[in-house]
């Protein structure tokens, strides 16, 4: 079941989400915030646990890339362009 919450962010983020739902890459609001809340748990939490028990150990098996649909058909330079406005957008945020 979701909740509904209220969260204040700045006006350059959610000019960021707006851009991206705008694009096609993600259909709502909501759904372009849970992804990366999503992906911001799963990265914080990999990182606890590193530092919590050590490196994970070495896979057994070679599981292969992911499945294309997980990067919901966006090519590499897409992705590198996203990152560098990502981080533009943070250094301004900052005022890096």
């Amino acid at each position: 079941m979701m909740q509904v919450i209220t969260v204040n962010i700045s006006t350059t983020y959610l000019e960021a989400v707006d851009n991206l739902v705008a694009r096609g890459v993600y259909p709502s609001r909501s759904e372009a915030i849970r992804v990366a809340l999503r992906d911001f748990l799963q990265t914080e939490l990999e990182i606890v646990e590193f530092l919590l028990f050590g490196p994970p150990p070495e896979p057994t098996f070679d599981p292969g890339p992911p499945p294309s649909d997980l990067r919901r058909g966006i090519d590499d330079s897409k992705l590198d362009r996203a990152k560098q406005h990502i981080e533009a957008m943070w250094a301004a945020e900052v005022g890096e």
